[in-house]
């Protein structure tokens, strides 16, 4: 830029956009990839009952309210640094960012009581939209594709033959949605879960549950 200074707009595009731009760049992009890879084991590691059970809903609750603050804030930054201000709407990582944070703040408005301890790992806290919209927080870890250009580059192969890709995707889609509501028909019932809450309480072992 002909040795002029930077402008703070422009010095925070390239911190979050451009590792390779310096050292605090680099920092930055190492900590946000830490957090992406702990957001998703996170995400997994709830789910499972003999770890939830030896740790209890608060840290995993702590945890995803935790992550979800830190990727609002760099959201936030990123769309206000954006360069051109103007196509930021254009921009799918911008798009990823909203996606993957709002639901969690949706949860929060609609179902606060979801969000206490005894309700967070119970399917019966919130409603089904937004526990699916919430689980789309797993596709954050797509957001890494920033700092691999492997990933960059696969990422314009596809966009350059997407029209091509359209039917295979609607196929795919399509299974995806029906052996999702199928499995979760199968696994899912109020009635189920209520018994076996009433089971835990009278002591008995959650091995002969699952027995």
């Amino acid at each position: 830029n002909g040795g002029s200074r930077l402008t703070a707009r422009e010095s925070l595009f390239l911190i979050l956009n451009e590792p390779g731009s310096g050292p605090i760049a680099y920092l930055v992009g190492k900590v946000l990839q830490i957090c992406l890879v702990l957001s998703a084991l996170c995400t997994t590691y709830e789910t499972v009952s003999f770890i939830n059970e030896g740790t209890g809903p608060e840290p995993w609750m702590l945890a995803k309210i935790l992550f979800n603050i830190i990727f609002s804030i760099e959201a936030a930054v990123r769309i206000v640094c954006y360069i051109p201000f103007k196509t930021v709407h254009r921009s799918a990582y911008v798009w990823l960012d909203l996606v993957t944070c709002l639901p969690l703040y949706m949860r929060l408005f609609l179902y606060p009581d979801s969000y206490k301890p005894e309700n967070y790992l119970s399917k019966a806290g919130a409603g089904i939209t937004i526990r699916v919209m919430e689980a789309m927080a797993g596709f954050r870890i797509l957001k890494l594709c920033r700092y691999y250009e492997g990933a960059s580059l696969l990422a314009m192969a596809v966009g350059k033959s997407l029209k091509q890709l359209y039917v295979p995707l609607f196929m795919l889609l399509l299974m995806v949605f029906c052996f999702a509501a199928i499995v979760f028909e199968i696994e899912f019932d109020a009635s189920v879960q209520d018994c076996v809450e009433l089971w835990k309480d009278e002591g008995i072992s959650t091995s002969f549950i699952k027995s």
